[in-house]
């Protein structure tokens, strides 16, 4: 897969001429393909639950994975399983599974680096601790709490526990984060700074303190799963799939869809004719009345009442930071199977953050 970077104006209040928005010359390919959902354990499964008109049915059923099917998936033993938070495991899964399907040997696994977005951070093994503090007092606590529920534990796991020896770095915002991290892998790669990252999102938020603070902020918890996604991003990359990777625009907002009007009314002018756009996914909280005006936005931007618009939540289920990287992953498995050139746009927001993407097949 080949891409070139939209790069983004200076200043987001005076945005640049749309002539001055250059193309970049270095190409940058998806290698490989993980996730891992209560849904979903393989890429190749999300085309059979796309729905077959806006997002009317949901493959959402349970919202954990089993102990059994976690562990299998990162194949990391109890020795060191007991030590970390259920986001590290589902890290470790999706990244494993990344750098499988991209077929690396153990001399490109070494050499290849690491961006990795959360939100939540490590409750799974937090707050079983706290309530043994208070029951228990400190000697209750267990010593790995320090290293198991920190943003970065996924990062430093996935690198330790597969070998990589590369440049690492977590994104901590809120359910954008994601997104931001492949945004944020791209820029690195394009700019020739690394040629080989892995990139993408993992939340475990299905506690009870996370759905409170959820709850609180005025979201529905019902749709809330754990789950992780990566993409193995690469300079070089095969061109056999035809399938190019575009650079984001990330941005802060005080209401997302005001601010990304001018964002996407931008990038659709920008886009290359010969790539129409034909899918928008929308990655928005499971909220209906945003839905339909995230689709109603990106229908009027590109006057085109037939765009193709998929929920990515009402599929894998409200995964947080990982949203914004399982939404790419999908982007990436429709357009493999198209026939025609054809693009998507990946539209990811959250209470602070905005995000796009494009993903195009030539």
């Amino acid at each position: 897969m080949f891409a070139s970077i939209l790069e983004e104006p200076a200043s987001s209040s005076q945005q640049a001429p749309l002539s001055t928005i250059g193309l970049s010359q270095q190409r940058v390919g998806i290698a490989g393909c993980g996730i891992i959902t209560p849904a979903i354990t393989s890429s190749k499964d999300l085309l059979s639950l796309l729905p077959g008109h806006e997002g009317k049915s949901t493959a959402v059923h349970e919202r954990t994975l089993s102990p059994e099917h976690l562990h299998s998936a990162s194949q990391l033993g109890p020795r060191v399983t007991k030590k970390l938070d259920r986001f590290s495991l589902l890290g470790v899964a999706a990244a494993r599974a990344a750098l499988n399907d991209a077929g690396l040997d153990p001399h490109e696994v070494a050499r290849c680096g690491i961006v990795t977005g959360n939100m939540m951070a490590g409750w799974t093994f937090t707050e079983p601790q706290l309530r043994s503090l208070h029951i228990g007092g400190v000697e209750s606590i267990s010593p790995y709490l320090a290293t198991a529920w920190f943003p970065a534990a996924p990062q430093g796991q996935i690198t330790i526990n597969l070998k990589m020896r590369g440049f690492a770095k977590t994104v901590t915002t809120d359910r954008c984060a994601g997104a931001q991290a492949i945004g944020l892998a791209y820029r690195a790669i394009s700019t020739g700074r690394e040629t080989l990252l892995l990139a993408g999102g993992v939340e475990a938020p299905v506690t009870p303190l996370v759905e409170s603070g959820l709850a609180q902020l005025g979201e529905s918890t019902l749709n809330v799963v754990e789950g992780a996604a990566y993409l193995l991003l690469s300079a070089e990359a095969d061109a056999s799939t035809g399938i190019g990777f575009h650079s984001t625009f990330s941005f802060f907002h005080d209401s997302p869809l005001t601010t990304a009007r001018e964002r996407i009314k931008t990038l659709a002018h920008a886009l290359p004719k010969r790539w129409p756009v034909t899918t928008v996914i929308c990655n928005v909280p499971a909220c209906t009345v945003t839905e339909m005006e995230a689709g109603r936005l990106f229908k009027q931007v590109f006057h085109d009442q037939q765009l193709r618009l998929i929920y990515s939540t009402r599929i894998a289920g409200e995964c947080l930071a990982a949203s914004g990287a399982i939404a790419v992953v999908m982007a990436h498995e429709i357009l493999r199977n198209e026939t025609s050139p054809s693009s998507a746009i990946v539209f990811s927001a959250g209470h602070q953050c905005g995000d796009l993407l494009w993903v195009y097949r030539s």
